[in-house]
């Protein structure tokens, strides 16, 4: 798996760190070559931390019918149950436990103080990753911020636009953010 990491020069010293989770068919280029965060990182001390949006590859198996939103690029930040694609596609895993093991080990990374968001697939996701990780995530979580208010969007066929697993996280993250 791939990942980019801007280190900012004040990285002396264990630095908060910033997880951005990509969108469907991106890579970890996109945000890093096109948001220009990285300015505001050094200026702001953060570590950032970007990984590929799923495995890629000879050998990776990725849509038998080239669809964009399956497979290559399409990794929805979750562990794949079926073959062949539980082999490869393991990014619920990746982001929770080895990626932050790995940045944790070889980075100046303050582990008590980070941070997730994300836009589209990954702005979905990354509230669940919030969720899964609250002693880890533990300063909050950046997405589409009108899921937090009370009233959930409605999708064009009336179909509610979140799932029912991201509604019980939203409501842990809200638990969360407003303890005392």
């Amino acid at each position: 798996m791939r990942f980019a990491a801007f280190v900012p020069p004040q990285a002396r010293r264990p630095v908060p760190v910033v997880w951005y989770l990509s969108g469907l068919t991106c890579t970890e280029e996109n945000f890093t070559v096109k948001a220009g965060a990285q300015r505001i990182a050094a200026e702001l001390g953060l570590l950032l931390i970007v990984p590929d949006t799923s495995p890629r590859g000879d050998g990776v198996p990725g849509d038998p019918a080239g669809s964009y939103d399956f497979g290559l690029g399409a990794g929805f930040y979750v562990d794949a149950t079926q073959e062949p694609w539980s082999r490869n596609y393991r990014m619920a895993s990746y982001v929770e436990h080895e990626l932050p093991g790995l940045v944790g080990s070889e980075l100046p990374a303050d582990v008590a103080r980070q941070s997730i968001m994300g836009h589209s697939m990954g702005g979905a996701r990354s509230p669940h990753h919030r969720a899964a990780q609250p002693r880890s995530l533990c300063i909050g979580v950046g997405f589409f911020a009108d899921l937090l208010t009370d009233e959930l969007p409605v999708g064009p066929e009336g179909a509610e636009w979140i799932s029912r697993q991201q509604q019980g996280d939203l409501a842990k993250i809200r638990r969360l953010c407003t303890a005392g």
